[in-house]
């Protein structure tokens, strides 16, 4: 009888055992991820065309005073821009009415570098291009840089002197 019994106590554990053993066997996968913002804009150099009395006074594209942008995204992501441009500056000072003709311009550059000869000039300041243009069969799915350059034409007639502002709003949409 006691055979009988210790076999059974050694069964029964056997069993447990055997019922336990899918329990303890279950698998786990460590995870982590890092997420990045999928776009963002700064403005690396605010355009500035400097002190003037009257005339024309244009910024080219490879000048000091150019507003300057960069855009950070994945590479593979193609970015939607366009440009509001004001076509005058006003006068700062309140109640003075006297406005400045500004004509500006745009262009990109998104082959890896800030650099204003690689530049792209863009159609009514509008364009579609991607990140960071592939030159090769190897392509990065991280994180890139692209550049948006402003520049133009402000012409200055008969105004009163002062600081001269006017907005330009750069929206940039991601596919």
């Amino acid at each position: 009888m006691i055979r009988s019994f210790n076999h059974t106590i050694f069964y029964g554990v056997l069993g447990l055992l055997l019922l336990t053993w899918n329990m303890v066997n279950a698998q786990f996968l460590r995870f982590s991820m890092e997420v990045e913002t999928e776009l963002s804009a700064r403005n690396e150099s605010k355009l500035n065309f400097g002190n003037m009395a009257s005339g024309t006074r244009e910024l080219s594209l490879n000048d000091d005073g150019i507003g300057i942008f960069s855009i950070s995204a994945y590479q593979n992501v193609h970015v939607n821009i366009s440009i509001e441009t004001p076509g005058y500056l006003l006068n700062s000072m309140r109640g003075n009415n006297d406005q400045l003709e500004v004509v500006l311009n745009s262009a990109y550059a998104n082959e890896g570098e800030n650099n204003y000869k690689q530049a792209i000039s863009m159609t009514d300041n509008k364009a579609r291009f991607p990140v960071r243009e592939s030159s090769g069969a190897r392509r990065s799915i991280g994180i890139e840089r692209c550049w948006l350059y402003i520049y133009g034409t402000i012409t200055a007639g008969d105004v009163s002197p002062g600081i001269y502002e006017g907005d330009v709003v750069v929206h940039i949409e991601y596919e």
